[in-house]
């Protein structure tokens, strides 16, 4: 029987995330910061999902242009909407059960 444990899991996460956040630092691409984040918040690990985003909107400032201009935190909202979006896909699939028959 295989066993996955949610905390194995978590820090998989943890350390996908962090990896792609210091490749996101030596590497100066957005895409890779928005990576990072949505592994974090997808992985379970929001706390570090809701920092990353802090810090990479202290580190890229304000989009220019465009209608991402009017958000001043993008990777801030980010991340609370993954995060959002994790723990309401979580609850509904909690919710929802399969009957056999």
């Amino acid at each position: 029987m295989i066993y996955h444990n949610a905390s194995h899991r978590r820090s998989w996460a943890l350390w996908a995330s962090l990896a792609l956040a210091v490749l996101a630092l030596v590497i100066p691409l957005w895409p890779l910061s928005v990576a990072a984040i949505i592994v974090a918040a997808l992985g379970g690990v929001w706390p570090l999902a809701i920092l990353l985003g802090i810090l990479f909107d202290l580190l890229y400032g304000r989009p220019p242009g465009g209608w991402l201009h009017a958000l001043a935190f993008p990777m801030t909202a980010l991340a609370l909407v993954a995060s959002f979006i994790r723990q309401f896909v979580k609850r509904y699939l909690r919710r929802e059960r399969q009957e056999f028959l």
